[in-house]
């Protein structure tokens, strides 16, 4: 990514965040847990929708302030947290992996969480590709059993504004 590139989306970020609202965690209704967790060596800057299905109304998601990084809205590297989302509806996750302000990373990934289950949503970078993996911990008799979860999809990326406000197919 040349400079002039780099300049433009970072501004393109802050212009951005400026529209965006802090994600609320439900605290009523059918609620799931999602534990994030950030196994590379990138810090991510998290979005997400109060639609999940049209990935519209952009929310950004701030971790506690044991787990950010130096400019207090980004999740650090090899770090964690726990939020509440919506259940039985789809839930989008935008990470924006990047190091020394250079994009590194970018992902869009859509689920449908059940209530009262918890999930776990792995970021990973190696070598130049990124992955981003979701599991759902069901209890059993024996103790609890990490499943792939089944309704987990990634998501095109595109520009909002030629897609209905929309940036995700």
């Amino acid at each position: 990514m040349n400079h002039v590139n780099l300049i433009f989306s970072l501004s393109l970020c802050g212009l951005l965040s400026a529209c965006m609202t802090k994600y609320i965690e439900p605290s009523q209704g059918e609620i799931a847990r999602l534990k994030i967790v950030n196994n590379s060596n990138l810090f991510l800057r998290l979005t997400t929708f109060e639609d999940g299905s049209t990935c519209k109304g952009w929310q950004e998601l701030i971790p506690p302030k044991d787990q950010l990084e130096i400019n207090n809205r980004d999740l650090k590297q090899m770090a964690s947290f726990s939020i509440n989302i919506r259940a039985n509806a789809e839930f989008s996750l935008q990470t924006h992996g990047y190091f020394a302000y250079v994009t590194k990373c970018e992902m869009l990934t859509t689920f449908y969480p059940q209530p009262n289950l918890t999930y776990e949503m792995h970021y990973s970078y190696n070598e130049g590709a990124c992955s981003l993996g979701v599991i759902k911990l069901v209890k059993t008799p024996d103790g609890t059993k990490a499943e792939p979860e089944k309704t987990l999809r990634q998501r095109e990326i595109v520009a909002g504004i030629t897609n209905s406000g929309s940036i995700c197919k």
